[in-house]
């Protein structure tokens, strides 16, 4: 029997309501069962150390005691130290602190929700605040969770939030998400440890598309020009540089630039700045990109960062980028900087680029484009949604398939994600592992179903099978007819659930109804030559362990060209990067004086 994507472990803990607006009748049934001096108790996540720990007699080593939490509530005033008032959000962000739960991954996507706009599409409902409750949404397996949640917060004895809090002593929001997102996954425990894709995708419903940096510097410009066009999210960050000892959410962390490893700094803004010849300087042309940090450090110190000498040698740029009012000198002789700007800093092109290693990135389609989820189940011995496994499984057409129809050229993005046992799994100890999985996107004919694997009808699709929750590939679209077929390396043995999330920024006509299957197109003569160059690529795609890439134009038959090479030249990184690893272990032990240590043997 297959197992249901649509209900967690703790079922209980949320509800599927159909629109916030629906979520938000369901809060006020919920007060209206009060009496008039009553506030609302969660019956299903108590403030006790069950909501704590799976555990509750065996804490993690970071845990505190659940015998010495105190769970007051946010809307009593001065019940929490350093919460002025229950609101739960400020008109300036105030940065984040983390507190003592592992959930730094959680909390830098609630970093990236600088406005109150954005973080309001998490929070759904503080209009009962006074009476103790809030409603929190999140996406979940294809669909949104919202989550009832009351206003009781674990603290320590001194009254200080035991967990995640907001530097301004006003802004309660991000306790309450985050106590909404533990009661979720059934206790703060479960969110310890975790990637910044997976939260995310969980507080933004949409595709999360992952950018190795450095990339090709006029694709990435125009690809963020993109995002932040469509409200999307941007965040950088990098994973380079020297390992340090301590909090890394402390000033102790900071390399000699001023920025912060594993950190997530959000894309504001990106300005084409110009400033004229004058006889005190040439013309001069940037690219300038704005950024910030939630967490109150790690601001750039290069060229134009605060009080740098070129905002006052380039005005005009000074000017473009809102900065001329900074130039004014306090008594300190330091630029007199506005409070809701601490936190900001602007950074020239190409130190961004040089700066971080990865680009995060989260679009807004909907508005005139198209989305669309599937939850599905691989199932063995099943014609229409088999576990046929990867293209290299001449069964591998019995894998579920997703046709749709494009009409225009369009930048198409999807996601195939698999169980989260965060999710589905009640105890740490029983979560499974992961398949490895992946996705093609084949050309088809008349809107059915591919019957083989075909490389020169594959126009895009991810290029490894990876074992994660989730994996997401984007590609140009020409208009006709495209099938995704999810897969799974190896085959799996039992049913297992996926959910397929396609995005788009043209219409699309998509052919599942009912996740029922189109019919399979019927057998064509295949050309032996081609039929080998299609088992080849299949070879190559899956033991490729190379990321999806974007591609950031429509390619046409160049594609499959390319796509080949990019195979081969994986394989050939792969074995290049084993080389280096031989060669670095043969160094180190010549430097270590021993030639018969470890790679060092003669």
């Amino acid at each position: 029997m297959a197992r249901s994507l649509d209900a967690g472990a703790f079922a209980q803990h949320y509800c599927s309501y159909e629109s916030d607006d629906k979520a938000r009748i369901g809060e006020r049934k919920l007060i209206n069962s009060l009496k008039d001096d009553e506030k609302f108790e969660d019956p299903h996540f108590k403030a006790d150390g069950t909501a704590l720990y799976y555990d509750p007699l065996h804490p993690p080593k970071y845990g505190i005691p659940p015998d010495v939490v105190n769970w007051p509530r946010i809307s009593e005033v001065g019940s929490i130290k350093g919460v002025i008032e229950p609101v739960p959000i400020n008109e300036v962000h105030g940065g984040l602190v983390q507190g003592a739960l592992r959930d730094r991954w959680f909390l830098c996507a609630l970093g990236l929700l600088n406005t109150p706009e954005k973080v309001k599409r998490v929070l759904v409902s503080s209009e009962c605040a006074d009476k103790g409750i809030y409603t929190v949404k999140f996406f979940k397996s294809g669909r949104w969770r919202y989550v009832h949640v009351d206003d009781r917060i674990p603290c320590g004895r001194n009254g200080t939030p035991h967990f995640a809090r907001s530097i301004d002593p006003s802004e309660t929001w991000v306790m309450v998400v985050e106590k909404a997102y533990a009661k979720l996954h059934g206790c703060y425990e479960a969110l310890s440890g975790g990637t910044l894709d997976e939260s995310l995708e969980d507080v933004t419903g949409r595709a999360i598309e992952r950018i190795a940096m450095p990339s090709s510097s006029e694709t990435l410009w125009n690809d963020l020009i993109d995002a932040i066009s469509r409200e999307g999210l941007v965040g950088v960050c990098r994973s380079v540089g020297p390992r340090r000892s301590g909090d890394p959410l402390t000033a102790d962390y900071l390399e000699p630039d001023g920025l912060v490893n594993a950190h997530m700094y959000t894309v504001l803004e990106i300005k084409h700045c110009e400033a004229d010849a004058t006889v005190e300087y040439d013309y001069m042309e940037k690219h300038m990109v704005k950024l910030t940090t939630p967490w109150r450090f790690g601001k750039w110190k290069g060229r134009w960062c605060e009080g740098h000498p070129l905002w006052n040698e380039y005005e005009p740029i000074a000017e473009q980028c809102g900065m001329k009012e900074k130039l004014e000198l306090g008594d300190d002789g330091m630029p007199i900087l506005r409070e809701k700007d601490a936190h900001e800093f602007w950074m020239e092109w190409s130190d961004f680029v040089g700066a971080f290693d990865t680009l995060l990135v989260s679009r807004e389609y909907e508005k005139d484009g198209s989305f669309m989820s599937y939850r599905g189940t691989w199932l063995p011995g099943s014609q229409d949604s088999g576990t046929g496994g990867p293209p290299t499984d001449g069964d591998w057409p019995q894998n579920p398939q997703y046709v749709f129809d494009v009409t225009e050229a369009t930048r198409f993005c999807a996601t195939l994600s698999q169980e989260d046992n965060r999710f589905h799994k009640p105890d740490p100890l029983g979560r499974e592992d992961l398949f490895g999985i992946g996705f093609s996107i084949q050309h088809v004919k008349g809107g059915r179903r591919a019957a083989k694997f075909k490389a020169n009808e594959i126009v895009g699709g991810t290029r490894a099978f990876d074992t994660k929750r989730q994996v997401w590939a984007a590609c140009w679209l020409e208009p006709g007819s495209y099938t995704l077929v999810p897969a799974t390396q190896p085959p799996a043995s039992v049913a297992t659930p996926l959910v397929i999330t396609m995005f788009s920024d043209k219409v699309l006509n998509f052919q599942n109804a009912d996740d029922q299957m189109p019919d399979l197109a019927p057998e064509e003569e295949h050309d032996a030559e081609l039929d080998a160059a299609s088992a080849s690529l299949a070879e190559k795609v899956s033991s490729s362990g190379e990321a999806a890439p974007v591609f950031p134009e429509p390619l046409g038959s160049e594609l499959q060209a390319l796509w080949t090479q990019t195979a081969h030249l994986a394989t050939f990184m792969k074995e290049l990067k084993g080389d280096c690893d031989r060669l670095e272990e043969l160094i180190a032990g010549l430097e270590g004086g021993d030639p018969t240590s470890k790679g060092g043997k003669k």
